[in-house]
């Protein structure tokens, strides 16, 4: 274990503070654990030592008993995210009801590419929410299909009959657009959705282009995944974090609030020796990419906000 005290120490007090600050932007990402065991070891090691970000748990570990992983990461202030990806509708329902008694903040429904999983996803949210099983929801994005267009438009209509809805429909049909990132950013508006887990590529190619006069007003709850896979351009001596100078410009610029971190922290790459270091130099980048005038340090409780939340969820917030 790396105290982060210890891996910033030949930096000025102001700067460690800010690296301390910036750690309650990152999401760590565990969906790559082995098993509960290392998912505690992850906790306990990390969280201890950089505290204050949120983990992003795969939902097969919430039938192995990850219930006393998520008591710990409560204890230590710490926040829970589970990704649903490609769970069915009756599993979605069932983390719906685990996630209410856990204290969940978070869930992701992923997997949107056809009218089938579309359904799964509505009907998740739609149960979500009306049982309050969380503060947030965010849908990821990913590709639609041009051929699914039809069963796409035709699923939003049966589900969602309002006239602000049918209305934003008529717009689009007439200039269909095929990157399913722009639908759920204006479907998370009629589902109760909170904001969207993308690249900045995709948000960045959103604002550069003018569709019916959209005008994107809640970017400041869209999260940005920093992938963990090496790129073609990076040699497998460099840094694990070192390809993220490229991101994270983008994100800044685009308006991001949260940084998602992948599997490189479960697995470091050569150039990382411990978890913590990892977090700490991605920490580093973000502040050095972040002007100061414009930086924005905020509590997690203002990041994927909800008005929906659960009263008893409030002792697990941080502040």
């Amino acid at each position: 274990m790396v105290d982060i005290t210890e891996a910033t120490e030949l930096m000025d007090k102001e700067k460690r503070e800010r690296i301390i600050q910036t750690t309650q932007k990152i999401i760590v990402n565990l969906d790559g654990a082995k098993n509960l065991a290392e998912i505690e070891s992850i906790v306990n090691n990390l969280f201890l030592f950089t505290g204050f970000f949120s983990i992003s748990l795969n939902t097969t570990a919430l039938f192995g008993g990850i219930n006393k992983v998520v008591d710990s990461i409560h204890k230590n202030r710490g926040r829970v995210l589970l990704n649903v990806g490609l769970a069915t509708s009756t599993e979605i329902f069932r983390i719906s009801e685990i996630a209410a008694n856990l204290g969940v903040y978070l869930i992701s429904i992923d997997a949107l590419s056809s009218a089938k999983t579309l359904k799964t996803a509505v009907a998740a949210v739609k149960f979500a929410k009306k049982t309050n099983a969380c503060q947030t929801l965010v849908f990821s994005n990913l590709s639609l299909p041009p051929g699914n267009a039809e069963d796409f438009f035709n699923l939003f209509v049966a589900t969602f009959q309002s006239e602000s809805w049918l209305q934003y429909l008529d717009k689009v049909k007439e200039n269909y657009i095929p990157h399913i990132f722009f639908h759920l950013y204006r479907i998370s508006k009629f589902t109760g959705v909170d904001g969207i887990i993308s690249s900045p590529q995709n948000l960045k190619k959103i604002k550069e282009e003018e569709y019916n006069d959209v005008k994107f007003n809640h970017l400041q709850k869209i999260a940005f995944c920093l992938p963990s896979d090496k790129e073609k351009e990076i040699e497998t001596d460099e840094c694990t974090c070192f390809y993220l100078n490229k991101k994270i410009p983008l994100a800044v610029e685009v308006g991001a609030n949260s940084f998602i971190i992948g599997d490189y922290i479960t697995n470091p790459l050569p150039g990382i020796k411990s978890r913590e270091e990892a977090i700490v130099k991605v920490a580093e980048e973000i502040i050095n990419f972040t002007p100061p005038s414009e930086r924005r340090i905020t509590p997690y409780d203002s990041q994927f906000s909800s008005s929906q939340g659960r009263p008893f969820m409030k002792r697990h917030r941080r502040f």
